[in-house]
């Protein structure tokens, strides 16, 4: 089964900040499982550290679309 990448650039930029770090995770993450229904086999999150990002696959191309029209 094909998966549809889409990279999100996170905006917290100062990385001692761990609160506004994880909050904007977390919104993103509710965003996610919005846009999927809470399906959580629909997609996958990984945080990249080095590159200050997150990368999400997902299972549908459409939630892949929306999420990139949304956060990118």
């Amino acid at each position: 089964m094909k998966e549809y990448p889409v990279c999100i650039k996170l905006k917290t930029t100062n990385v001692f900040d761990s609160v506004a770090r994880m909050q904007e995770i977390r919104t993103i993450q509710e965003y996610l499982d919005e846009l999927t229904e809470w399906q959580p086999k629909m997609y996958s999150m990984k945080y990249l550290k080095s590159h200050y990002s997150i990368e999400v696959w997902f299972k549908e191309e459409q939630h892949a679309v929306m999420c990139a029209l949304r956060w990118v």
